[in-house]
């Protein structure tokens, strides 16, 4: 299996682990707000062209120009999650496994930019043969481009000289960033991590909600290894769920000849706040739709990550988007992993 096989070559990769003082940090999100962003131009001019269902037009450059990229898997697709809120196995990868029936090749941490390295965590995924991948975000202090702060971060993560994915800088939807200043410190991060973790793979992530205006953000295809997509699909009061074809489509339309792709977090909630209710069969339905749409349709999606949180701003008793709250939720994504993997 592609998961296994990735834990595997991680494994060969690492040369050293040098002694940190290991630290938590915060795992509170940061949010950017590019809604009014002016969309990028089209990527290949002498690309065929075709229409979403929404209406817009992009091109559909040919797959097989697509270069591979770092750490991509040549076939399948890797699964990765985020646990460390899961109050059902209180962050444990084991029991995480456990609990839903399947390995994971990569494990998330979230935490903001000059703050505490997750020493400890990085060596408890060493231990379990996974691969870390480190969401940076902005610093609650406003400094949001402070470059001793980069520094200091770039030089932990290089301490132990293994294979992380760093996804810096996610891109959502409510703090403000000014587009160059965006780019520029992007591009400065990707150096200074060059410098002092080289084996580090560089992510490009943007909310689904932004996917045709925060493009107008994208440092370059020089300062990136892998374009990501953020998707939380929130069930309505009638236990229906968004479509998402159009910003996944166009998305995956921009990205697929130019770098290996990823659904960076992905989660389903099972609760409605409109109406107070539950609907854990529609969202065991939508999970294994989605995971079988990704494997039939989008080939070049690589990895996709789950957030297994409770949902934001809701006593984690909710556990409006924990996958391992209910046995509907439990089988149905150890049945969507099995169709991922196939």
């Amino acid at each position: 299996m592609i998961k296994t096989l990735f834990a595997v070559f991680f494994l060969l990769f690492v040369t050293g682990c040098a002694k940190g003082s290991p630290e938590q940090s915060s795992d509170n999100r940061s949010f950017v707000s590019v809604r009014n962003a002016v969309i990028a131009e089209g990527t290949a001019a002498n690309s065929a062209s075709a229409t979403e269902p929404c209406g817009i037009t992009y091109p559909r450059p040919d797959e097989t120009l697509a270069p591979r990229g770092l750490y991509e898997p040549e076939n399948g697709c890797c699964v990765g999650a985020y646990i460390l809120e899961d109050y059902v196995v209180n962050g444990d990868i084991t029991e995480f496994e456990e609990k839903v029936g399947a390995e994971h090749a990569v494990y998330i941490y979230r935490m903001r930019l000059g703050g505490d390295f997750p020493f400890d965590w990085v060596l408890s995924c060493i231990a379990g043969m996974k691969t870390p991948f480190i969401s940076v975000y902005p610093p609650e202090n406003g400094r949001l481009y402070d470059r001793e702060m980069l520094e200091r971060t770039a030089g932990d993560c290089g301490t132990y000289n293994i294979p992380v994915f760093i996804n810096f800088y996610p891109l959502t939807d409510s703090e403000t960033f000014d587009a160059a200043e965006y780019a520029a410190f992007y591009i400065e991060a990707r150096e200074l991590f060059t410098e002092y973790a080289p084996k580090a793979a560089f992510v490009w992530s943007v909310d689904s909600c932004l996917a045709y205006g925060g493009l107008n953000y994208y440092p370059g295809d020089g300062y990136t290894d892998w374009a990501g997509l953020c998707i939380y699909a929130d069930i309505g009061g009638g236990g229906d769920y968004p479509a998402l074809d159009g910003e996944l489509g166009y998305f995956y339309n921009t990205f697929r000849n130019r770098k290996p792709m990823m659904i960076s977090e992905f989660a389903a909630s099972h609760y409605s706040p409109e109406t107070n209710s539950y609907f854990e069969r529609q969202a065991a339905e939508f999970i294994v739709g989605f995971y079988e749409n990704i494997a039939e349709n989008y080939p070049r999606i690589k990895m996709i990550n789950y957030m297994d949180i409770p949902r934001d701003g809701h006593s984690e008793r909710t556990g409006a988007y924990c996958i391992t709250s209910g046995e509907p939720l439990v089988s149905a994504y150890e049945n969507a992993l099995k169709n991922i993997d196939e």
